[in-house]
């Protein structure tokens, strides 16, 4: 991007608005549909301001009016989780169906479903651009307290878009409602007569979290008009989601925020989990603690399903901070069982994490068959008949079913190439395997960053013996300078 007029006497890059960025694009308005992709935190707030500017298309945002994106932490490639993963489904897709296009619609609900916690930390918006779209401005709803009568519910104006014309009825409606409400509704319609410019609405607070609400409405000239707000709710931390739905024996990610006056504390805080009931332990196993340092408002957290129930967990800081908040665990079904045994499963592999510039196209595993045998004592042993799905090493962990493996093998010409099977679940019950294969986890190929493949397989009726396949790597890598 250039520097526009330097104005402001800085050599760096100009920050570029939503406005701008409208008038950027102004040339295509007659040529093409556009299609706007942006990764940054708080992006979801371009999707009104691409409305009823002339442009066609649809725009997905790495994140919603409040939500913050993640970075990848990667020298010289950096980036976001988000694209990335947006990425990879593009080529999956493209890849099973050929000729057959994917939309951004669709990619993003794919990323939505499988992309993961950090790929949908900052909540991933998509909308279409309407050329004659009107913007619906929306204020922030802060309700500090639940519990608080003086500050719960809040009263929110919501003013006449500009160029409105006529009476206009205005449907408003609650993204998350166990968030917050209006006045126990999710929808509301309110009116504004013509010549009326604002109206009010009341927004309860339910409980601690960010959510979104929307406005939509037509004037009496057939104009749609669309906005999107923000709701925050409490004065300390949330977790989202919240409650945590899981399995017995599965994983999941959690997120957990501070904002208001707990956001602007210096130096490390130190958050830590354990049970409100200290009865209750057992049910869910949780990261112990995380630790926020200056600036940073949000950290995500593992949760693991030990055992059906349900668990309140109790969120604590060192510096006694004095409300907290507490999220609820409830875990479904029973642990998984029947992990010790030897099998053969045939296995397809697809890319989950292969930035630029990218190894796949040497790497190419595809199809593999996977040799799996676990001993009495939990010990695991992973190999397969292709060559780049090297033979690993680990331990099992008999409640969950799950393993994690080291290796090292010949990558694409490359010796000694570090390898790991990650969160590798199996299954003798239903015969199913999954899990990630990491290659150069030690930065061995070329660019040091590794590639991760997702793998799912089958496994084979009565044998143990590995079947021959057709080798499926692609050619191998440059060889380093």
């Amino acid at each position: 991007m250039d520097n526009e007029n330097n104005n402001d006497g800085s050599t760096e890059f100009d920050y570029l608005s939503y406005q701008e960025l409208g008038q950027f694009l102004q040339p295509l308005k007659d040529q093409a549909e556009v299609c706007i992709i942006l990764d940054v935190c708080f992006s979801g707030g371009a999707i009104a301001h691409m409305q009823n500017i002339n442009l066609t298309g649809a725009i997905v945002t790495g994140a919603d009016t409040s939500g913050y994106t993640v970075e990848l932490n990667l020298p010289l490639i950096g980036g976001g989780y988000f694209t990335s993963a947006l990425i990879s489904c593009w080529k999956d897709l493209l890849g099973q169906r050929p000729g057959q296009p994917a939309g951004l619609d669709e990619v993003t609900r794919w990323v939505t479903a499988n992309g993961g916690a950090s790929a949908n930390n900052g909540h991933p918006q998509f909308a279409t651009i309407d050329a004659k779209g009107g913007v619906f401005p929306l204020n922030t709803a802060i309700i500090e307290k639940v519990d608080d009568p003086k500050s719960n519910p809040v009263t929110v104006r919501i003013d006449r878009p500009a160029g409105a014309n006529g009476g206009l009825v205005v449907k408003l409606t609650i993204s998350d409602p166990t968030v917050a409400n209006f006045g126990g509704e999710t929808t509301v319609v309110k009116a504004l007569p013509a010549g009326v410019n604002s109206t009010t609405i009341q927004i309860t607070g339910l409980r601690d979290g960010v959510t979104t609400y929307t406005a939509e409405t037509q004037d009496s000239n057939n104009k749609p008009y669309k906005g999107l707000g923000t709701v925050r709710v409490g004065d300390g931390y949330f977790v989202q989601p919240n409650p945590i739905r899981i399995k017995a024996g599965d994983k999941v990610s959690a997120t957990l925020f501070r904002m208001f006056g707990v956001a602007n504390v210096t130096g490390p805080v130190k958050c830590t989990f354990i049970p409100k009931d200290p009865t209750q332990t057992g049910i869910a196993g949780v990261t112990p603690d995380v630790t926020f340092n200056t600036g940073e408002t949000q950290k995500t957290f593992t949760v693991e399903g030990l055992r059906p129930g349900t668990v309140i967990i109790k969120v604590t800081d060192n510096l006694a901070f004095p409300l907290g908040t507490t999220f609820q665990v409830i875990v479904e079904g029973t642990p998984q069982t029947g992990c010790l045994f030897q099998g053969t499963a045939d296995s397809t592999f697809v890319v989950s994490f292969d930035p630029p510039p990218m190894h796949d196209p040497f790497i190419g595993i595809r199809r593999a068959v996977l040799q799996y045998n676990s001993t009495a004592q939990g010990a695991v042993t992973i190999s397969s008949d292709q060559p780049q799905v090297v033979r690993a090493t680990g331990t099992l962990n008999q409640t969950t079913c799950v393993f994690n493996a080291s290796g090292t093998g010949t990558v694409a010409g490359f010796q000694n190439v570090s390898c790991q099977y990650r969160n590798v679940k199996v299954d003798r019950a239903t015969n199913r395997i999954q899990g990630d294969y990491a290659l150069g986890v030690s930065r061995e190929l070329p660019s040091g960053h590794e590639i991760v493949y997702s793998f799912t397989g089958t496994f084979r009726a009565g044998t143990t013996a590995s079947a021959p396949a057709r080798p499926l790597a692609g050619p191998s890598l440059p060889a380093p300078r």
